[in-house]
């Protein structure tokens, strides 16, 4: 993209900074003519947070919450669309309704995203070029000439790490040729974040398997819970009938206690989101029936439980809908051991579920992209799937997230929070992990190419985090989630575990000078991978050969 391309427009209502319980998502329409000849039509779009748009009332697009999270002073995705086959001659419409994302996220949660420094009011960058048969061009471009309003809107609150409220009572037909805007009013210019454009490599996250209930539960509290059989990242289709006004609360659950409630596993409230409910929506039904989908969230679940029903519902009423990154498989397993089957089915379940923009620790509490857990996963993700595309797009987030001292924080794409914990070596390998697998699987080099500036001042900041008895580098995580409980290995030295990866990352580096053709970079990084190797064997190796720590690292 370049500097031709259109700024973004907003909806002039002022900015609150503060979390609210109801925050409508702008609505923009914009009607424009196609002329006789049409060969093709291409939408580009970029927006902040996410957007969900139409041409004639009909989707632009089956790609899923677009676009794509990164740190915004430092690079805005867009993506490209062919609609062709939306457009009519004569008059058309688009739309778009834009939801937060991490952009303007308002909960106050234990990672601080609405403290980022890029947090604004939602907005659109579009272009939308018509190319005809004579040669010619037309152009709609995201302008003042689009109009907007939110009083209308039926996404009255909405937050991707929490859920949102959807009041079908609203205008369901805002995104369609005859719906009367004369009450709408123009969209204002926004201020473009710093970060720069850059197409988006990585496959779209779409709507794959329908799964239906397997088994509804009324439980005594008059809430109903709906058992699909499987954990899955997604949302539901929930078709209601209900009386105009009836709130249907609506929990997404991975487990259940006894009583069919949603077993919470410590997430809800307290330390992680400290104002605000998690993994849970509100459907308000209009008169007759209504069919609705989330739109701007999405949740890991088996179970949904349902409350505010005035006439029961039927176990039909409900799909559940597994979403994710469209990355295409590059292997298959099959054995005589159905145990082993079935880790292989639940592992592809786990990745794809963990598959939004960027390796998810999970489609639950957090939603971010931990690279500890990254690494851990990476080979298994390269070996079983293609992803050079959604590496690519990663790759560059994790560059962008390179501090000017040379520091990584623990979760990328990031605000700033993850550089004073979670990160360290056993996190911020991933730099080097990703080009490394790449090359192993496929042959490509250009990721370490493109990485290597990075990789090398990464290495140069960590080569004084240094522990003050053994001299060797400790710092970040330790030997994490150790079996079977959650954080530190208290009986692994961080010096032994940061050190020896610190080793591997050299290596690596060393490896991308090579294929960047620097031969006195890679020399010097070869010495001081061997300078590293001396330094830890003076310390945990003994006379005899053995390791002088035993636990799993």
């Amino acid at each position: 993209m370049n500097n031709t391309f259109p700024g973004f427009i907003r909806h002039p209502a002022p900015y609150v900074y503060e979390y609210l319980t109801e925050e409508p998502a702008p609505l923009f329409r914009r009607h424009f003519t196609v002329r006789e000849g049409l060969n093709r039509a291409v939408l580009t779009v970029c927006a902040l947070g996410l957007g969900d748009l139409y041409i004639n009332g009909r989707p632009m697009t089956r790609d899923r919450f677009l676009s794509p999270y990164s740190n915004y002073n430092k690079t805005l995705w867009y993506t490209e669309h062919d609609v062709t086959l939306l457009m009519k001659p004569g008059e058309n419409v688009a739309a778009a309704a834009l939801g937060n994302g991490f952009y303007n996220e308002s909960l106050h949660t234990a990672w601080d995203f609405n403290d980022a420094d890029w947090r604004d009011v939602p907005k659109l960058m579009l272009r939308l070029i018509l190319s005809y048969a004579d040669g010619t061009t037309d152009i709609i471009d995201s302008d003042e000439d689009w109009l907007c309003d939110r009083d209308c809107s039926p996404y009255r609150f909405n937050q991707l790490r929490c859920g949102e409220t959807y009041d079908s009572r609203y205008a369901m037909d805002w995104m369609k040729p005859d719906f009367d805007d004369s009450g709408w009013v123009h969209a204002i210019p926004a201020e473009k974040p710093a970060g720069e454009f850059r197409k988006n490599p990585a496959p779209p996250i779409r709507e794959f398997e329908t799964y239906n209930c397997i088994g509804l539960r009324h439980n005594e509290n008059d809430s109903y819970t709906f058992d699909f059989g499987q954990n899955m990242s997604g949302y539901i289709r929930l078709r209601a009938n209900q009386p105009a006004g009836t709130k249907l609360r609506i929990t997404y659950a991975e487990q259940i206690e006894a009583d069919g409630s949603r077993r919470d596993n410590g997430f809800a409230g307290g330390h992680f989101y400290r104002d605000c409910w998690t993994q849970s929506c509100e459907l308000i039904c209009k008169d007759g029936e209504t069919v609705w989908t989330p739109c701007f969230s999405y949740f890991g679940f088996r179970y949904v439980i349902i409350e505010g029903y005035v006439t029961p519902p039927a176990a039909t009423d409900a799909q559940a809908i597994f979403v994710h990154q469209a990355v295409t498989p590059r292997s298959e397993f099959s054995c005589s051991d159905d145990t082993l089957n079935k880790l292989f089915a639940f592992s592809r379940m786990s990745t794809y579920s963990n598959l939004f923009n960027m390796p998810t620790d999970c489609p639950t509490r957090e939603k971010l992209g931990w690279a500890n857990d990254a690494q851990a996963s990476c080979e298994q993700m390269v070996q079983n799937y293609d992803m050079s595309g959604f590496y690519e797009k990663w790759l560059q987030d994790i560059i962008d997230a390179v501090n000017d001292a040379g520091d990584l924080p623990g979760i990328i794409p990031t605000h700033g929070w993850g550089y004073r914990w979670g990160n360290g070596p056993v996190s911020t390998g991933i730099l080097y992990e990703i080009p490394y697998r790449i090359w192993q699987y496929t042959g490509d080099t250009a990721p370490f190419v493109k990485a290597l500036p990075a990789m090398v001042k990464h290495l140069d900041f960590l080569m004084d985090k240094r522990d003050g008895n053994s001299g060797l580098i400790a710092t970040g995580l330790n030997d994490w989630a150790m079996p079977p409980r959650p954080g530190t290995n208290p009986n692994t030295p961080l010096d032994y575990c940061a050190h020896l990866l610190v080793i591997k990352m050299t290596r690596y580096a060393a490896l991308a000078a090579d294929f960047a053709k620097d031969a006195a970079l890679a020399e010097n990084l070869r010495a001081r991978e061997a300078k590293l190797t001396d330094e830890f064997k003076a310390v945990y190796v003994n006379a005899d050969g053995t390791v002088g720590v035993d636990t799993q690292c």
